[in-house]
């Protein structure tokens, strides 16, 4: 699953999303580009945030679309 693709499908921008996760945009754009830099509970975070599931971010496949 593209972080960026979900993101965008819910309707968030960059900023909504560093702000809900308590990060700078820079930080949360950087995980767009390399989510093997997000930490498992941060993942979680995004999971609940984006409705999807966490296998989806830390496999990068296509769940939860």
């Amino acid at each position: 699953m593209k972080l960026k693709i979900k993101r965008i499908d819910r309707g968030m921008t960059l900023e909504r999303m560093a702000d809900k996760l308590g990060i700078t945009i820079v930080t949360y754009r950087t995980w767009e580009m390399n989510p093997q830099k997000i930490t498992v509970e941060n993942a979680k975070k995004i999971c609940f945030i984006l409705k999807c599931k966490f296998r989806g971010i830390v496999t990068g496949k296509q769940i939860g679309r």
